[in-house]
């Protein structure tokens, strides 16, 4: 079976979710809420599906025309990965910061 692999519409596809989830790109004010309100989802969830490319990937066999291309939005991908885990870690930072300023020692399950 042969498979074509468009990475620049992938590109462009983790290039306009990176600008959404950093309110970069013009959004409604809806879509602002959402994505303020539920960013450590849609962090963890964009973490997933680069993972899930990843692994892809991995098993996407290139011709010699286009292993450049293959391997430079593999780079691409695994950097959009890391802004995602690094946005995340950065929630579940201020979010133990805000607990121990609250007093207490273990950041709540009910935690928004």
């Amino acid at each position: 079976m042969k498979v074509e692999l468009d990475t620049a519409h992938l590109s462009a596809m983790t290039s306009l979710w990176r600008d959404a989830t950093d309110m970069k790109a013009k959004l409604s004010d809806e879509a602002k809420l959402h994505i303020l309100a539920n960013r450590a989802q849609v962090l963890k969830n964009m973490v997933g599906v680069a993972g899930h490319w990843q692994t892809f990937l991995q098993a996407y066999p290139a011709a010699n025309e286009g292993l450049a291309e293959l391997n430079a939005f593999r780079d691409e991908l695994a950097s959009f990965r890391q802004w995602a885990t690094d946005g995340l870690n950065e929630l579940q930072k201020l979010q133990l910061g805000e607990s121990m300023a609250d007093g207490q020692t273990q950041p709540s399950d009910d935690a928004p």
